[in-house]
């Protein structure tokens, strides 16, 4: 799953950069695929931002999966099986 948000947003990164560059320098009109589309008529330089910025969420949506286990979370207390307080701290005994 990663590597296909990565992937996505990547190529989503380059296609909104793509078609910045296309809007304001003219550059790249092969990627000028926005252009016809007709909801995004007069438009297309935010439409190319919003897809920037869609593609760096994605990326960093895949990068904060990097560290994370795909199981439950086992903390050190339920592994000794020693009782913790609602705090977090071990419990005194008394």
């Amino acid at each position: 799953m990663k590597k296909v948000l990565e992937g996505a947003g990547s190529i989503l990164v380059f296609w909104g950069l793509a078609g910045l560059v296309h809007e304001l320098v003219g550059w790249f009109r092969f990627w000028g695929l926005l252009g016809h589309l007709p909801f995004v008529d007069g438009h297309e330089w935010i439409a190319s931002a919003v897809i920037l910025v869609l593609g760096v969420v994605l990326v960093m949506i895949a990068e904060g999966m990097a560290g994370r286990p795909q199981g439950p979370k086992i903390t050190a207390a339920a592994e000794t099986g020693a009782s913790v307080s609602a705090d977090g701290d071990r419990a005194r005994p008394e």
